[in-house]
């Protein structure tokens, strides 16, 4: 038991340091996600997006109308 202490020790370490790196690997993956979410390519693409969309949905409005 006494042999046992040491590495289950040594273990909760091991997980301590995992969980540190990764929650760095996913704030490093957020931060990269909002740099690109405030970038102007983004934005672009976005409004492209949405601008089809909505004129795709106003005429099938229009058509489900008449």
């Amino acid at each position: 038991m006494k042999g046992a202490l040491p590495s289950l020790g040594m273990f909760h370490a091991d997980c301590n340091k995992s969980y540190f790196t990764w929650t760095q690997e996913n704030m490093n993956a957020v931060r990269q996600t909002y740099f690109y979410v405030s970038s102007v390519r983004f934005r672009v693409l976005a409004h492209r997006v949405i601008t089809i969309f909505l004129h795709y949905w106003y005429s099938q409005s229009i058509f489900y109308n008449f």
